[in-house]
């Protein structure tokens, strides 16, 4: 049950809340919130005043450059000078005149919408932003789980939501953001099935994972394949130059020992002293070796050969 006062508080409110509507509906609207009832009058006669300065000019311009000229032209600027700062003077005062009820409106401007529009925009943008925020964040939360449950029924594991570099903004809808996780998905399930009918397709996939650009990680493998097989290459070319080697001086081992294995003898009791008819009769072995050479050094080759032609006969073959 109501009381007494709790009626007459009631009652009060509610002439308060109509009053309250009533200037609400009065207040003025467009171009009546704020006009120019009258434009400021100036009244000017300076178009006269023109004349008057250009006749002053023109007489000391005309005048000869003399100590008494001289003295009058000076005469004449300082009364130029002194009538230019007293109408500046008065322009500024009627500039100040003209200002003043401007600065005066300003002030109430200022107080009435400035300061009562301006936070309440603020803090709407701010409350906005928060609302934004926390959509697109739910909207992102949703995408991120399809694009989870997507990926596990596509059997892949290595793909980085981010990744995808979805623009999660207010605009953009669901609808079409799961579309394009869709499409990046089937795209990379479609590269793996490329992978595996790839020769060194473990290697690709490994490039691939990075850079998720099955042409570029099919072109990083065979670059790879290609330097390392040039490197065997290589490697074997080096073995067979050394092994080479090792057979020549194997070889030339084998001589030199043959010889001096024919030119061993056990001393005579008595040397004697051979005759010239001996020396000259005494037969001498010939010996003859090939082999092959190999090596990198263009040097070595030479001095080999100098020391063939130096001590024996020598044959390219």
């Amino acid at each position: 049950m109501i009381d007494k006062s709790s009626k007459e508080r009631m009652k009060i409110l509610s002439e308060v809340i109509e009053t309250t509507a009533e200037q609400i509906v009065d207040v003025p609207t467009g171009n009546d919130l704020m006009a120019v009832t009258q434009l400021p009058v100036i009244t000017e006669q300076l178009e006269s005043l023109t004349n008057v300065i250009k006749a002053k000019v023109d007489y000391a311009l005309s005048l000869s450059v003399t100590e008494e000229s001289y003295r009058e032209i000076k005469s004449i600027r300082a009364d130029l000078n002194a009538d230019y700062n007293d109408l500046e003077q008065r322009r500024k005062t009627i500039k100040k005149a003209i200002n003043a009820p401007y600065e005066a409106f300003e002030d109430v401007y200022k107080r009435c919408v400035t300061q009562n529009f301006k936070p309440a925009i603020d803090e709407l943008g701010s409350r906005i932003s928060e609302v934004e925020a926390g959509l697109k964040e739910e909207k992102k939360q949703k995408v991120l789980q399809y694009f989870n449950e997507y990926c596990e029924y596509k059997s892949i594991d290595f793909v980085s939501f981010d990744s995808l570099g979805l623009k999660i903004n207010m605009s953009g809808s669901l609808k079409s953001l799961k579309t394009a996780v869709t499409e990046f998905i089937d795209r990379v399930s479609d590269d793996l099935e490329m992978i595996k009918v790839q020769e060194y397709s473990a290697d690709i996939l490994v490039e691939y994972k990075k850079s998720l650009n099955v042409s570029q990680a099919i072109l990083t493998v065979q670059n790879r394949i290609k330097a390392i097989e040039a490197e065997k290459e290589m490697m074997a070319e080096r073995e067979a130059a050394m092994k080479s080697a090792e057979e020549t001086a194997a070889k030339v081992d084998e001589v030199l020992e043959e010889i001096e294995q024919d030119e061993a003898f056990e001393a005579p009791e008595q040397l004697q002293m051979p005759t010239e008819e001996q020396i000259e009769e005494a037969p001498r072995k010939k010996y003859t070796v090939a082999f092959k050479y190999s090596t990198y050094d263009l040097n070595s080759i030479r001095e080999i050969k100098n020391i063939m032609e130096r001590n024996g006969e020598y044959e390219q073959l």
